[in-house]
């Protein structure tokens, strides 16, 4: 398949026939894509378009000579659909975690999950094609190289900031309890050395009369651990516009140190698709008469051309909130 397409892709006569078989075949006419290394997803996309021109791409192979060598069988049509099944997730996740306008790091752990629940259901009992058992079977033991970052802090922090998560998500996918009493820890240490309000001493007032100082004393004492008092409330079924961070500042009269920390970490990315689409915006930042431009100027050049572009894309709300995920330069430096 590859080879056919790279074939008619570079010649002109090709290209034309295949136009001519799609109308011969009343199929809408798409160009063929071609799968490379460094583009995700990419295979997908080549399958999925190639299954799409089928009727037209199998009466071209059939008329041209050159490509007899390249006719796909029935079983092979199949083994392509299979592979299009195996694949889909893998771009579902890539969309999804990949978007620059919303909190992704707690759906880094969620996805490596996904993925798994999918993978297995293309074991030797479920699967007919022992070519696709032995690729969902490389792709698992890719997963699990990568897997075991997502235990990471950061990782760790995003999903019990998430208040549709915290600890519950551990137990409703498998976890098992040592790893969320280890989480938890973890995520308790780093709320007590960074975040927590230092204890306040208030003297024993001995007037009972006093209940204003009585109630300010316990008003106080009751900040002391937001973090605890969150993590033990329900988890929240929906959240507005699909974002922990909306959530927080709006309840972040209620848990003001915990709301900062969920800025902290939640604004985070957990991909690094956003700073990549931060450096695509550079195209043009450099003109013929600019290349003696310091290193400097630059980078303060990308990071306003980066800020112009989120104020431009995102919407009123989502900057309000700090939703910007996108990562800046420090320019102060």
């Amino acid at each position: 398949i590859r080879t056919a397409i790279q074939m008619v892709r570079k010649s002109t006569v090709l290209r034309e026939s295949f136009k001519e078989a799609c109308l011969l075949k009343r199929v809408k006419h798409k160009t063929l894509t071609l799968d490379a290394p460094h583009r995700w997803n990419s295979t997908f996309y080549m399958l999925q378009r190639v299954s799409e021109m089928r009727e037209p791409l199998d009466c071209l192979i059939r008329n041209q000579s050159k490509l007899a060598s390249f006719q796909v069988a029935e079983e092979e049509w199949n083994l392509i659909s299979e592979m299009i099944l195996l694949l889909k997730p893998f771009q579902d996740m890539t969309i999804q975690i990949s978007k620059a306008k919303s909190p992704s790091m707690a759906l880094s752990a969620a996805v490596y999950i996904e993925l798994y629940n999918h993978l297995e259901t293309f074991s030797v009992d479920n699967c007919s094609s022992s070519e696709i058992v032995t690729a969902a079977a490389a792709a698992c033991e890719k997963l699990n190289k990568y897997y075991a970052s997502s235990d990471g802090l950061v990782y760790v922090m995003g999903l019990l900031l998430d208040p549709r998560c915290k600890l519950d998500w551990y137990k409703s996918v498998g976890i098992s309890a040592d790893v969320i009493k280890a989480n938890k820890k973890v995520a308790l240490e780093n709320w007590d050395r960074f975040y927590k309000s230092e204890d306040v001493a208030i003297p024993d007032n001995n007037d009972a009369s006093d209940i204003l100082s009585t109630q300010m004393k316990r008003s106080k004492q009751s900040k002391m651990d937001e973090f605890r008092k969150y993590l033990s409330l329900p988890v929240v079924v929906s959240l507005k516009d699909n974002s922990p961070l909306i959530w927080w500042k709006e309840q972040e009269c209620n848990f003001p140190a915990v709301a900062t920390m969920a800025r902290d970490f939640l604004s985070v990315s957990g991909t690094g698709v956003p700073i990549e689409r931060t450096f695509s915006l550079a195209t043009d930042l450099l003109g013929p008469k600019q290349m003696l431009t310091s290193a400097e100027t630059i980078k303060r050049r990308l990071s306003l051309k980066s800020q112009h572009w989120v104020y431009r894309v995102c919407p009123t709300s989502s900057l309000q909130y700090g939703m910007v995920s996108i990562a800046f330069f420090d320019v102060s430096n």
